[in-house]
């Protein structure tokens, strides 16, 4: 397996709360892009490797970042219960819209996204879902300052959209 890392020598300041991510696909091209496209982010630490169950339990990231071309539906249906096992959030990227599978998606509480929406915005989807999950699935973590309330919007993970558009599509629990 080929592991990118575009900071592999900075260590995040843990009073930042920075989120690690995992970026998952087959296309070594694609991975690579999208690490260093998200390491650009400040508030998230980012890696890449391709897709495994074993590598989400091994890593155990705040949010997998799932390139779903090239994988079946068997395999999508291990990567969201390793991402649960280990309470990390998930963001699907499609190439083609496939309802089963943003429906499998948006079912376990991720995010489902059509790659022909471009990067634009996605660094800032995925620190949403490291923030949700931080909030109910990681009470350990450190964090500076207070949480803020649960009705919190900023916080709540809730985006609705068309996906053919590139938009997210509902989700449908708030967890």
């Amino acid at each position: 397996m080929r592991k990118i890392n575009a900071r592999a020598d900075s260590e995040p300041c843990p009073a930042l709360a920075v989120a690690t991510v995992l970026v998952l696909s087959q296309h070594e091209g694609v991975r690579r892009q999208l690490v260093v496209y998200l390491d650009r982010s400040p508030s998230l630490r980012v890696s890449g490797d391709l897709f495994s169950p074993e590598v989400i339990l091994q890593v155990r990231p705040d949010v997998v970042v799932l390139d779903l071309s090239q994988i079946e539906r068997g395999s999508l249906r291990r990567a969201i219960d390793a991402s649960r096992h280990v309470g990390a959030g998930l963001v699907a990227l499609a190439s083609m819209r496939d309802l089963a599978d943003e429906r499998a998606v948006t079912g376990a509480g991720g995010l489902y996204r059509l790659k022909s929406a471009g990067a634009d915005g996605l660094a800032e989807i995925v620190s949403q879902a490291a923030a949700r999950h931080d909030s109910t699935s990681m009470p350990c973590r450190e964090t500076s300052g207070p949480a803020p309330p649960q009705g919190d919007s900023r916080r709540s993970g809730r985006r609705q959209g068309r996906t053919e558009r590139g938009l997210l599509t509902g989700c449908s629990k708030d967890r």
